[in-house]
């Protein structure tokens, strides 16, 4: 006979579910795992119906939970670090072209930006970018054998075109191999270029 009292309903219907916890677990399971593709459209059908609701949540809960989240971030780093390392390595390999032209529509859409943002960071980090400077010299000077031809590569810097860097095309510092500061290991790139190049070897050269 069904409950009259909705109260007393819900009290026993609570009361069952806490004595069978795992039969109601094993239960949500098994019908998850055999009707997959009917919770992943409704899951996904409920995003898409609340994605601001949803976004509002998740902006609470994290200002909530800063440090906590943060400090669960970093204990994950630290247990998977290389095994983190390793996947995202294998994942630049596997998407060389795709991130790369990722990387030039942003720039191209954000040049101004990037433009103010790194003229902000260089006026409010002068010893940051002096220690940066120093130490690229340095790697310049420890680069420089004595058979380079200082003089060329001063003109090369010289008649460097507006609008272009002085590249090296083999990186001074880079994963893999570390080129020389000589005149032959220069090239001029437009500042686009240079900037998606970064510590890369283009693909030319392998």
């Amino acid at each position: 006979m069904p409950y009259k009292d909705k109260e007393k309903k819900k009290s026993y219907h609570k009361s069952w579910r806490e004595a069978n916890k795992e039969k109601v677990k094993a239960s949500k399971k098994a019908w998850r795992e055999a009707n997959k593709e009917k919770v992943k459209a409704s899951n996904k059908s409920y995003r898409e119906a609340n994605k601001e609701k949803n976004k509002a949540t998740k902006k609470a809960y994290y200002e909530a939970n800063k440090e906590k989240l943060k400090a669960s971030h970093k204990a994950y780093y630290e247990a998977n670090k290389e095994e983190l390392k390793a996947s995202k390595k294998a994942y630049r390999e596997a998407n060389k072209e795709k991130l790369k032209a990722s990387k030039k529509a942003y720039y191209e859409v954000n040049k101004e930006k990037l433009k103010a943002y790194r003229s902000h960071y260089a006026k409010n980090n002068k010893g940051l970018i002096n220690a940066y400077n120093s130490k690229r010299q340095a790697d310049k000077i420890r680069a420089t054998p004595l058979w380079a031809n200082l003089e060329k590569i001063k003109e090369i810097y010289k008649n460097c075109p507006k609008g272009y860097h002085v590249d090296h095309i083999i990186p001074l510092r880079s994963e893999y191999v570390c080129g020389l500061h000589v005149e032959n290991n220069l090239q001029y790139l437009t500042a686009t270029e240079n900037l998606q190049k970064s510590n890369n070897i283009i693909d030319k050269y392998l």
